[in-house]
């Protein structure tokens, strides 16, 4: 929804697809082909670049992780929002997260944080 009406996404993160979001998933590879898609349980996903340049809101723990910002709606697994209702409130944690960082380290409970790999 956010690349239909003109978000300028960059990466989706994803460990997989539910059969009912393919539909989804091959519309989005075929209208914005550019649109980075990214597994986070992939070993080497531990030597991407975090830190990027300008304010980047991420939509979720796993995407602020990745992409190295305090600006992220703190939600996991879509944090039980649906329907329009879902929309609604999740529109309302953009705004709120664009304007006010969050301490990604204290918020995002990951293990390897600080810690060494046991890969």
């Amino acid at each position: 929804m956010l690349l239909e009406y003109g978000f300028h996404v960059t990466e989706l993160y994803a460990d997989a697809f539910l059969p009912e979001e393919q539909e989804d998933f091959m519309w989005i590879q075929e209208h914005f082909p550019q649109l980075m898609v990214s597994s986070t349980n992939r070993p080497k996903m531990r030597f991407v670049k975090r830190e990027r340049q300008g304010k980047i809101l991420a939509i979720g723990q796993k995407a602020a992780y990745f992409a190295g910002t305090d600006y992220f709606v703190n939600v996991v697994e879509s944090g039980g929002l649906y329907g329009y209702d879902g929309i609604v409130q999740i529109a309302k944690m953009m705004r709120e997260a664009y304007e006010k960082p969050k301490d990604r380290k204290t918020l995002i409970q990951r293990k390897g944080y600080g810690c060494e790999s046991c890969i």
